[in-house]
């Protein structure tokens, strides 16, 4: 990686190492056989309907599934606690909940 930001112009030159031959030469034996189809398979999922929702702000936290819900006020302390935990830590709650 010592030639990135180096080679700036089209007349630039780099040694091509061992580790970039090897990579070329697999490039070139692979791409031939590439029928354009993923190598790896997709798997298909089943469909599972279990949708819930959660949200969470500085006042408070909750979520929802089916008829069943929960909430609960967060403490001054609490409500410090940056808004992007708060929201995985209702998440996991649900999950712990419903799953």
């Amino acid at each position: 990686r010592k030639a990135e930001g180096k080679l700036l112009r089209h007349h630039h030159r780099t040694h091509v190492t061992t580790e970039m031959r090897a990579d070329l030469r697999w490039w070139c034996d692979w791409l031939p056989t590439f029928n354009g189809v993923a190598a790896i398979p997709r798997v298909v999922q089943p469909i599972v309907e279990f949708a819930f929702a959660t949200d969470a702000c500085p006042t408070g936290i909750g979520g929802h599934f089916r008829s069943e819900y929960f909430f609960d006020a967060l403490s001054p302390e609490e409500s410090k606690i940056h808004i992007n935990v708060l929201e995985l830590a209702v998440v996991v709650m649900a999950v712990g909940l419903w799953a």
